[in-house]
C-alpha cells in the first residue's frame, strides 16, 4: 500500500489536472492502455512515467483508421521507443483483419481486438419504452459524420455537439431537417434508453474509427443502418440485426424501414453483438497472459479486472478507478489496492 503523503500527493494532482492520457490495467507487472494518438501527443511523459517499471508494457488502440502508410509511420516510432527502452514493450489492438496484416508485416506485436469489445456492457440495459422515433443518430456534428444521409427519415433523433468552427455546418443541417429532435448531448446512464426509443440506430461516416456507438445501439437492443466505411465498425455487426446501405438519403431511410419492419426482439439484438464481441475479449486476455508469461508473472487472479469500460480511456471513470487507475506524469505505478 503507498504512503499517506504519496496518496495525498495523488490526489492533489488529480485535482489538478495532471492525468496523462493512459489507463493502468495491471499494475505488476505494468501493462498501460492508451490510444495511439494520445501516446503520440504525449510520448515524453508517457515514456517517462513508466521509465522505473520493470517490463512495462503499453497497450494501443487506435482513434482513426489506419492504412499501410500509416502502419509504416507507427512502426517506425514504435522501433524508436523499443531502441530508446528495451524493458518496455508495445502491443497494438487492430479494429480490422486489415490493420493487422498491415502492423505484423512490420513486425509490430499485434492482436485483432475490436475496440467496442471493451464496451461495458452494463452500462446498456434493455429499456421497456415505445419507440418515437424511426431512427437516432448518436453523432458529434461535423460534415464527416454525413448527417445529411438522414435527410430522409421522417421521425428522427440527433445527439451531439458541434464546435464553433462547425456552427454553419449545423445550421445547414437544421435547414434540412428542421422537424428532426436534436439535443447537444445524453449523459452516459440514459444513454441507452435515448437510443431504445428509435427504432433503428444510424451510422453513417465513410472513414473514421472503430466508432463506439455502433456497437452501443446494439447493446441498447437496437438494430443498426450502417453505410460502408473504413475504420471497422462493420467487425461485430450481424446480418440479422445490422444493414449496410448505399451512400444516398433514400437509401438510408429505405433501411430504417427494412429493419424497423423486423421487429426484432431487443434482446436477440444484444445477445448477437455480445457473441461478437466475445473472441475479441478472447484475444485480449490471450496477449496478455502471453506477457505476463515472458516476464515470469502469475496470471492476474480475476482477469475481469482488466476489463474497465473502454479500457478507462477517453471516458469518465468513477472515483476508485479515477484514482487507482490513472497515470500520473513522475509516477510509475498508482497507489495499491
Amino acid at each position: 500500500m503507498a504512503a499517506p503523503a504519496s496518496l495525498v500527493k495523488r490526489a492533489v494532482a488529480l485535482l489538478a489536472g495532471r492525468r496523462l492520457p493512459a489507463c493502468v490495467l495491471s499494475r505488476e507487472p505494468l501493462v498501460v492502455a492508451a490510444f495511439w494518438e494520445d501516446f503520440v501527443e504525449h510520448k515524453e511523459a508517457l515514456l517517462a512515467a513508466v521509465a522505473a517499471a520493470p517490463h512495462a508494457l503499453f497497450v494501443f488502440q487506435f482513434g482513426w483508421h489506419k492504412t499501410q502508410a500509416d502502419a509504416a509511420r507507427i512502426a517506425a516510432l514504435a522501433n524508436e521507443v523499443s531502441a530508446a527502452h528495451p524493458r518496455l514493450s508495445l502491443l497494438f489492438l487492430a479494429n480490422t483483419l486489415a490493420e493487422l496484416q498491415a502492423l505484423t508485416s512490420l513486425g509490430l506485436s499485434a492482436a485483432h481486438c475490436h475496440q467496442n469489445a471493451f464496451l461495458d456492457e452494463r452500462r446498456y440495459p434493455l429499456h421497456r419504452v415505445v419507440p418515437r422515433a424511426d431512427a437516432i443518430y448518436v453523432a458529434r456534428i461535423a460534415p464527416f459524420k454525413r448527417h445529411e444521409l438522414a435527410a430522409q427519415i421522417p421521425a428522427l433523433e440527433l445527439v451531439g455537439a458541434y464546435t464553433e468552427h462547425d456552427a454553419p455546418h449545423f445550421r445547414k443541417l437544421r435547414a434540412l431537417m428542421p422537424l428532426a429532435r436534436w439535443r447537444r448531448r445524453v449523459r452516459g446512464p440514459f444513454m441507452s434508453k435515448a437510443m431504445a426509443r428509435a427504432r433503428v440506430g444510424l451510422c453513417l461516416s465513410a472513414e473514421e474509427g472503430a466508432m463506439f456507438v455502433s456497437a452501443e445501439y446494439l447493446l441498447s437492443g437496437r438494430p443498426v443502418v450502417s453505410t460502408r466505411s473504413l475504420g471497422g465498425r462493420e467487425v461485430l455487426f450481424d446480418p440479422d440485426t445490422s444493414l449496410l446501405v448505399e451512400d444516398s438519403a433514400s437509401a438510408v431511410a429505405a433501411g430504417v424501414r427494412e429493419l424497423a419492419g423486423r421487429q426484432l426482439d431487443p434482446a436477440l439484438v444484444r445477445a448477437k453483438v455480445l457473441a461478437k464481441m466475445a473472441p475479441h475479449r478472447e484475444r485480449f486476455v490471450d496477449a496478455i497472459q502471453a506477457h505476463f508469461t515472458r516476464v515470469g508473472a502469475p496470471a492476474p487472479a480475476r482477469w475481469q479486472r482488466l476489463f474497465l469500460h473502454k479500457l478507462g480511456l477517453r471516458c469518465g471513470l468513477g472515483p476508485v478507478p479515477l484514482f487507482t487507475r490513472s497515470l500520473i506524469p513522475g509516477e510509475a505505478t498508482p497507489p495499491g489496492k
